[in-house]
C-alpha cells in the first residue's frame, strides 16, 4: 500500500480571519520562524526516508496561504524560513534513496526517546553525487562521521546549514534575510567525511 500526503506543512491555525463579502481576503497566512524551518526540514527528511511507501507528497501551499513565499499586495515578495529546506530538498533530493545506518545519541521527550540527529541519504547517479540531509535538534554541535566505503573514494563538495541564535527569528519585508542558509567552510577534517552540525540546525552535505 502506497501513501500520498496530499497537503503537508506547519500550520498553527491562529491567523484564520473570515470576512463576509470581501474578495480574496488574506486568511491562513502564517509567518514562519527558524524553529518552523527546522520542523519542516525534519519532516522532509522523514518523507524521503519513507519514499518506499510515500510516493507523493505535495506542499500546501506555495504562495501566501501557509506557504514558503509571502507577497505584499501589489508590492514586494519575500522568502519565508521554510522556503530554504523546501528549495534544497526539491533541488538536491533526487535519485535513489539509501537507507542510512546510524548510531546517534538520544534525548527523552514527552513522546519517548528520539535521536538527536535525523538524516536521509540520496544517491544522484546522473550527477554522481551523494547528498546527506541532516537535522540536529541538540543544544550543542554534534559531529556527523560518514562512512562511504561502498562508493570508493568520496570527497566533500559543500556544507549548507540553516541555523541561528534565535529560534523565533522570522523573515519580514523589513528584514528579508533574517533567516537564510549559510555555507560552512570545508576543512581538512572534511576529507575524512566528517562534518560538524551546529546546534539546532538543518544541514545539507554534498559529496562526490
Amino acid at each position: 500500500m502506497y501513501l500520498s500526503f496530499d497537503e503537508w506543512n506547519a500550520w498553527y491555525q491562529k491567523n484564520l480571519r473570515l470576512e463576509d463579502w470581501k474578495e480574496a481576503p488574506p486568511i491562513l497566512e502564517e509567518r514562519y520562524s527558524l524553529l518552523d524551518a527546522l520542523v519542516f526540514g525534519g519532516l522532509g527528511i522523514t518523507l524521503i526516508n519513507r519514499s518506499d511507501r510515500v510516493r507523493i507528497s505535495c506542499l500546501a501551499q506555495l504562495v501566501n496561504v501557509i506557504a514558503p513565499i509571502f507577497t505584499e499586495k501589489g508590492g514586494r515578495v519575500i522568502r519565508q524560513s521554510i522556503y530554504y529546506p523546501f528549495q534544497l530538498l526539491s533541488q538536491y533530493g533526487k535519485g535513489t534513496v539509501l537507507k542510512p545506518v546510524m548510531t546517534v545519541p538520544e534525548t527523552e521527550t514527552v513522546y519517548g526517546k528520539t535521536p538527536l540527529i535525523n538524516a536521509c541519504v540520496v544517491w544522484d547517479e546522473i550527477q554522481t553525487e551523494v547528498r546527506v540531509f541532516a537535522l540536529n535538534i541538540a543544544e550543542e554541535p554534534l559531529c556527523l562521521a560518514l562512512d562511504g566505503r561502498s562508493f570508493g573514494g568520496l570527497r566533500m563538495l559543500g556544507h549548507i546549514c540553516l541555523d541561528g541564535p534565535d529560534l523565533a527569528a522570522a523573515n519580514s519585508f523589513e528584514r528579508p534575510n533574517a533567516v537564510r542558509p549559510r555555507n560552512i567552510a570545508l576543512s581538512g577534517e572534511n576529507q575524512e567525511l566528517q562534518a560538524i552540525l551546529p546546534a539546532r540546525s538543518w544541514n545539507m552535505l554534498r559529496l562526490a
